[in-house]
């Protein structure tokens, strides 16, 4: 099992997060962490740096960069929901899921439901004026 301190992610807390070389090496650390602790750990591979890194299976919502909105865009509307669940109890903080535009799957926001209608309508009126040029 190969791992490293990754130089750019860090834990919730702040300490640099062991980074995996492989996916296998994941695996045994996630094996290792269960003998150990009987904490069950989820590998994923990173956007940010490109090491393996552990998750706790409890907060595991996979997801992935949709390009065209610069957001994380989680499978199903059961994963974003999951997804908020945990950032509210966490953070104490409200969000709205909505699905992705782009059909990329389905995105989280911190604005209000009023307030992302309003926006999307604005957008939409942006691009119907800019298509009458």
């Amino acid at each position: 099992m190969y791992a490293s301190q990754s130089q750019s992610c860090v834990t919730r807390s702040g300490k640099p997060r062991k980074g995996y070389y492989s996916s296998d090496d994941a695996e045994d650390g996630a094996d290792y962490v269960f003998k150990r602790y009987k904490k069950r750990m989820v590998p994923y591979l990173c956007e940010n740096c490109g090491d393996w890194h552990l998750c706790p299976a409890k907060r595991h919502t996979p997801s992935q960069h949709c390009d065209p909105c610069s957001k994380q865009a989680y499978e199903s509307k059961q994963a974003a929901e999951r997804r908020e669940k945990i950032l509210v109890a966490e953070r104490g903080i409200w969000l709205f899921i909505y699905e992705c535009p782009h059909k990329n799957g389905w995105h989280l926001t911190s604005m209000s439901k009023e307030d992302f209608k309003a926006e999307e309508l604005a957008k939409k009126a942006q691009s119907e004026a800019a298509e009458k040029l």
